[in-house]
C-alpha cells in the first residue's frame, strides 16, 4: 500500500510527464496598470479596467483607488485587457481635488481614457466620448477632433498628457471647465434612474456632449469660475433615450393634451377675466421711504386678464412601468418640429398695442402628437424651455436667430426671441390687473403708474456665453429649463395641466419694485423669488429642484 507522500510523487511525475508532451494548465499573463486621474489631482476615486467597456466599474473587474497625488496602481490585470480596455475613474463626493484641498469635491462624477492611456481627465473623457460615440475613432484621431472643435486648445495640446505635471495651464483650465459641468450634471440624470439604469455608456456620452458644449461656448479663453453647462434632468434624459431609439420604431400615435386653469378645473385663455388670490409683499403706505418688504405677508385678491399665455414644450419621453424611457417622435405642423422635438404652447395671447385695449387671439395651441414605438405607458418627462440644441445634438435651438426659415418652426417666433445670445422667452405668461399697476421711481422717491400695464413672468437662460451669430456655441450659467417628470400619466385620459393660481400666488400683481414689472428671469430681482420657487427653479443657479423644492405650478389632471 502506497502512502499519500508516494501517491502525490507519483501525481507530480505523470504532472510534470504530461507538460514535457505540451499538456496541463497555463497561466494567464498578468501585469500592473499604473497612472493618475487628474482635474487637478483627485484622491479618494476609484479606478477600474473596464473589461466590459460599459462605462462603469463592475463586481470582479480589477480596481485601485487614487491616492493624494491622484495615483493608482491595478495590479492582477492581463496584458490583453490592459492593452484592449479602456479605464474608468468614478469620483464621488468625498474625494479631494488639489486645486481646492481644503474640501471635497461636492458632487459624484466619472470620468475616462481609452484603451492604453493611463491619465484620466476630464480632456480624455472628451475623446473617450467621442470614440463611444463613432466607433470608427481611434484615440488619436479623436483627440484631433477635440483640439479642432474646442479653440481653446492648442493644435500641440497633449490631451492624454498630465497637464498639472506639465504646467499646462490652458489645458488646466480647460479640463476644470468640462469637469465643472460634469459634476454639475451627473447625480441628476442618475438619481431615482431616470431612464439611466444601465446605460453608462449612453450617460457618459450625453454629459459628454453637454460639456464639450460648455467648453466651446467659452471660446479662446476658458474660464472655470463660471459653472456652465448645466441641464435639467429631462433634457439629459431626453438625450439618453435619443441613442438608443429610432424615429422608424416608433409607430403608435400619441397625443399629449394640455390645459390652463386658475386654482380650479374650468379652463381659462388670455383676455379671460379672472381674480387671482395673491400675496401683498410690500408696505407702501410711506410716500417718503422705498418699499420694503413686510415682515408678515397678507393674503389679497387681484382682479385682471391673463395677455399672454405661451411656453415651449421640449424634449417629451414617455416611461413604462419598468422605469425604461421612449422618446415622443413629434409629427411637422406650424407649432412643432419633429427635427428639433421642440412645441409651442399657446391658450391665446395679445395682438393689440400695450395701451390699447386687450386684443387676444382665440386659436390656440393645446396638444403635442407625435409616434413613440409600442408600448404600455405609465409615465412621462418633458423639459419646458428650448435646449441648447435637440436631443440627437444635432440641430441647435434655443440661441437661433428667430427670422432663420432653416430653424426649427416653433423658434421662429419674433414674440418668443430675447435679445441676448439670440435665446428665447420659455415661458412667457403676462397678466394685466383690472387697477393700474403701482411702481416706485428711484430717481424721485415717488410712486406712481407703471408705464407698462402688465406683470410679466418671462422665463429664459441667462449668464450666456458665446455668439451664435458667429457661429458659436452658446452655454449659459443659468438654463432655467424646468425639467417635469411625471410617475403617473396616461395620454389617453389625463392632461398635464398649468395652473396659474399656483405660479402667481405669492407675487404681488398690482406693483412692481423695478421695471419691467414682474419676473424677468434676474437672479436678484425680488418679483422673481416667488415665481422661481414656485416653478421649482434655483433663482441663484437656474436649475431644477426635487424634494421640497419641487414644482407646484404644473400637474396631471
Amino acid at each position: 500500500m502506497k502512502t499519500l507522500t508516494q501517491t502525490s510523487f507519483a501525481l507530480a511525475a505523470i504532472a510534470a510527464a504530461l507538460t514535457a508532451c505540451g499538456g496541463g494548465t497555463t497561466t494567464t499573463p498578468t501585469t500592473s496598470v499604473s497612472g493618475s486621474v487628474v482635474d487637478g489631482y483627485l484622491s479618494g476615486a476609484t479606478v477600474c479596467v473596464d473589461v466590459n467597456k460599459n462605462g462603469k466599474c463592475d463586481a470582479g473587474e480589477p480596481t485601485g483607488t487614487t491616492d493624494v497625488n491622484g495615483a493608482f496602481t491595478i495590479s492582477g490585470v492581463t496584458t490583453a485587457d490592459a492593452a484592449a480596455a479602456p479605464l474608468v475613474a468614478q469620483v464621488p463626493s468625498t474625494a479631494v481635488d488639489s486645486d481646492a484641498p481644503t474640501t471635497t469635491v461636492g458632487s459624484n462624477f466619472v470620468l475616462s481614457t481609452p484603451a492604453g492611456k493611463t491619465v484620466i481627465s476630464p480632456l480624455t473623457t472628451l475623446v473617450h466620448q467621442t470614440m463611444l460615440k463613432d466607433s470608427t475613432k481611434t484615440s488619436d484621431t479623436a483627440a484631433a477632433d477635440l483640439k479642432a472643435t474646442v479653440s481653446s486648445l492648442a493644435t500641440t495640446t497633449d490631451v492624454f498628457a498630465d497637464y498639472v505635471k506639465g504646467n499646462d495651464t490652458n489645458a488646466h483650465t480647460a479640463a476644470r471647465v468640462v469637469a465643472n459641468s460634469l459634476k454639475a450634471n451627473y447625480d441628476s440624470v442618475t438619481a431615482g434612474n431616470g431612464g439611466s439604469a444601465g446605460k453608462d455608456t449612453q450617460v457618459a456620452i450625453a454629459l459628454g456632449e453637454v460639456a464639450k458644449q460648455a467648453l466651446m461656448s467659452q471660446g479662446t479663453a476658458p474660464n472655470a469660475a463660471l459653472p456652465v453647462g448645466s441641464e435639467d434632468p429631462a433634457t439629459l434624459r431626453a438625450q439618453i433615450a435619443a441613442q438608443t431609439a429610432t424615429a422608424a420604431g416608433a409607430t403608435q400615435a400619441v397625443t399629449i393634451n394640455f390645459d390652463m386653469v386658475n386654482g380650479a378645473s374650468t379652463t381659462v385663455h388670455c383676455g379671460d377675466p379672472i381674480t387671482v388670490a395673491n400675496t401683498k409683499l410690500y408696505d407702501l403706505t410711506n410716500p417718503a421711504a422705498a418699499p420694503a418688504l413686510m415682515a408678515t405677508t397678507t393674503a389679497q385678491t387681484t382682479p385682471g386678464q391673463l395677455t399672454d399665455t405661451r411656453f415651449y414644450v421640449a424634449n417629451i419621453v414617455l416611461i413604462d412601468a419598468a422605469g425604461n424611457s421612449t422618446p415622443l417622435y413629434m409629427t411637422d405642423n406650424a407649432s412643432q418640429s419633429a427635427a428639433g422635438g421642440l412645441a409651442l404652447i399657446d391658450f391665446g395671447h395679445n395682438t393689440a398695442a400695450p395701451t390699447a385695449p386687450i386684443a387676444c387671439t382665440n386659436t390656440y395651441n393645446t396638444a403635442i402628437t407625435g409616434l413613440v414605438a409600442p408600448g404600455t405607458y405609465t409615465g412621462i418627462s418633458m423639459t419646458i424651455g428650448v435646449p441648447a440644441r435637440s436631443a440627437d445634438f444635432k440641430t441647435p435651438m434655443n440661441h437661433v436667430n428667430a427670422t432663420v426659415t432653416t430653424s426649427p418652426t416653433p423658434l421662429q417666433n419674433a414674440d418668443m426671441a430675447w435679445s441676448w445670445q439670440s435665446g428665447r422667452k420659455f415661458i412667457k405668461i403676462q397678466f394685466r390687473p383690472t387697477a393700474a399697476l403701482t411702481t416706485y421711481a428711484a430717481n424721485t422717491k415717488l410712486y406712481g403708474t407703471s408705464a407698462t400695464a402688465d406683470w410679466n413672468v418671462h422665463i429664459g437662460a441667462t449668464g450666456c456665453s458665446g455668439d451664435p451669430t458667429l457661429g458659436n456655441e452658446t452655454s449659459c450659467t443659468n438654463p432655467n429649463r424646468l425639467g417635469l417628470k411625471f410617475d403617473g400619466f396616461n395620454a389617453n385620459s389625463q392632461k398635464i395641466v398649468l395652473d396659474i393660481a399656483q405660479l402667481l400666488q405669492n407675487a404681488e400683481l398690482d406693483f412692481t419694485y423695478t421695471a419691467p414689472p414682474g419676473c424677468m428671469s434676474g437672479s436678484t430681482d425680488p418679483d422673481c423669488a416667488p415665481i422661481f420657487k414656485a416653478l421649482g427653479l434655483d433663482l441663484a443657479t437656474g436649475k431644477t429642484l426635487s424634494g421640497a423644492g419641487v414644482q407646484t405650478v404644473f400637474i396631471v389632471k
